[in-house]
């Protein structure tokens, strides 16, 4: 049994804020001109503070196959490729509920601008549906083991797996 819970989500955005004057890869190093501070600069300033995460919260329990997570404005959405069904949950806790079910294996989910877009594997195809649900709408149909799916703008992007 999966769960989601809130605290991955500030996991994550602990580690954007945390990690976005990070230098992973090493091309930084301090030497003696330096102030001691590898991510500290004129034009940047200085780090900024350690993030602290405290325990999660789950969300929503239960599900069989939680394949990608989606965050909205708002809420929280997610695919069940088991169960079929397109879920969400507000952030600040809730009831969970089903926006789509009996779906083709949803995989990779998008939301953006009140709209939740997703693929589904089984359907070769990307669907779509207000992100207080309601009617489901085909974008693109025979898209052989429609995988993932992204939204940028007024652009939907979608990766195939076969």
């Amino acid at each position: 049994m999966r769960r989601v819970v809130r605290g991955a989500m500030l996991l994550s955005f602990c580690v954007v804020a945390c990690g976005a004057r990070t230098d992973l890869g090493g091309g930084h190093r301090p030497d003696a001109g330096d102030a001691g501070d590898a991510g500290a600069d004129a034009e940047a300033g200085p780090r900024p503070p350690p993030c602290t995460v405290t325990a999660p919260t789950v969300l929503a329990a239960g599900g069989k196959e939680i394949q990608f997570l989606a965050l909205g404005d708002d809420d929280v959405y997610w695919t069940d490729f088991a169960l079929g069904t397109i879920n969400v949950v507000p952030k600040g806790g809730g009831a969970p509920h089903v926006l789509a079910a009996a779906r083709g294996a949803p995989s990779g989910i998008a939301a953006s601008h009140g709209t939740v877009y997703w693929t589904e594997f089984k359907g070769d195809l990307v669907a779509s549906t207000s992100s207080s649900g309601g009617d489901v709408t085909t974008l693109a149909s025979k898209q052989d083991g429609a995988y993932d799916v992204t939204v940028s703008g007024d652009s939907i992007y979608w990766t195939t797996f076969r």
